[in-house]
Formats: structure tokens, sequence, C-alpha cells
């Protein structure tokens, strides 16, 4: 974890959001509410209370906290639930239309 936090570090530090245009900005944030969308809804389903049970009765005081409920727990225990609610709600393996759905990386909040 501390090699992946120092290998992304300059990227992130570099990004400066006002670079970006309107449409890369905008798409950015469909992104982000489709994620946040798909983590609620999969923080509902019974097949995903496993993970969250095991997390938040294992885990706590950390910086980062879980969707939908509240717990705050270490960023990569909250990544893994949050990431088995979005995977979890399954939106995306019956709708052969779409391209699914994109997990935006993990970086500073456009938004100030």
């Amino acid at each position: 974890m501390k090699q992946l936090r120092s290998n992304s570090r300059p990227l992130s530090e570099a990004l400066d959001y006002d670079h970006l245009s309107a449409e890369v900005t905008r798409y950015e944030k469909t992104l982000l509410l489709d994620q946040l969308g798909c983590q609620l809804i999969g923080s509902t389903v019974d097949w995903n209370q496993t993970a969250y049970r095991f997390i938040t009765e294992n885990k706590s005081d950390g910086a980062a906290t879980v969707v939908n409920y509240g717990n705050k727990v270490p960023v990569d225990d909250a990544v893994f639930v949050n990431g088995t609610f979005a995977q979890g709600c399954e939106l995306d393996d019956y709708y052969d239309q779409g391209g699914g759905h994109q997990v935006p990386p993990v970086c500073r909040s456009p938004w100030p």
C-alpha cells in the first residue's frame, strides 16, 4: 500500500482540474455519480453484507467511509467494501447495450 501511495502521489499532486476541459470534467462527474449509485444499490443487497460485516467488525478508526453506512475504516478496507458494493449490484450483467460501469480512478476529488 505504501508503494502504491508513493507511485501515485506525483500524478495526484500534478493534477490540476482547472486544466481539464468542461467536457472531461462533466464526464468525470457522470462516472463518479454512476459509481456512487452502484455502490448505494449494492450496499443494500444481502450477498454484500458478508464483506461489510467482516470489515466493520474487525476494523475501525480509519480515515475512509463505507458508503451508505458511514463507518470509518482504513482506506484499503473502504475500497474493498465499497468496490464490493459497486460490483455486487450487478447492474451491468444484464444490459448488453452499454459499456458497463466505469470505475473512476481513485484520486483527489474534482470538487473543491
